[in-house]
């Protein structure tokens, strides 16, 4: 799944500045790609490719956006989705 690099600032290690997310995911060996976008070219990282713990809270913060309520959703399959992909 990508992501745009200005989703991902503040989370975990990742600096809150966009320049300087920029710089510490290069610094991590995070291949970060540009495609286009209304605005022009944007910078994206595919999450599985964030270290551990970067990974683990943007998906925790995914899930908090995603406002559910508390026993709308399952523990196992919660589990699941954390799992980085085969």
């Amino acid at each position: 799944m990508l992501v745009r690099v200005s989703k991902l600032t503040g989370i975990g290690r990742i600096p809150t500045c966009r320049k300087n997310a920029r710089l510490w995911l290069d610094r991590e060996n995070v291949a970060v790609v540009k495609l286009g976008s209304e605005g022009g070219p944007c910078a994206h990282v595919v999450i599985a490719d964030l270290p551990e713990e970067e990974r683990q809270a943007y998906l925790a913060q995914s899930v908090l956006e995603a406002e559910l309520e508390l026993g709308e959703y399952d523990d196992t399959a919660q589990a699941a989705f954390l799992q980085p992909p085969i």
